[in-house]
């Protein structure tokens, strides 16, 4: 999975921890699929290792900015793909 932030625009402006969640049925629990955590890459690409398949994902974003008080999220793109 891939996220884009707006570091270009500001290197305050890259999202530094968040979650990839998944789950098959609106009455699931949602699954941590990936998560990452003290980022600082703009471009933020990881291989998610979990052979399971979901049909809804969600990605939560817990610090959007570099600054831990900031409560914004700055993100041009996000691809999921398998």
């Amino acid at each position: 999975w891939k996220v884009v932030n707006a570091g270009k625009e500001n290197g305050s402006f890259i999202t530094s921890q968040c979650f990839l969640m998944g789950r098959n049925s609106a009455d699931e629990d949602w699954q941590t699929v990936d998560y990452f955590d003290g980022n600082r890459s703009n471009v933020v690409l990881r291989t998610i290792t979990s052979d399971k398949a979901y049909r809804y994902l969600r990605m939560v974003v817990t610090r959007g900015t570099q600054a831990a008080s900031s409560k914004d999220v700055r993100i041009y793109e996000v691809e999921v793909y398998r």
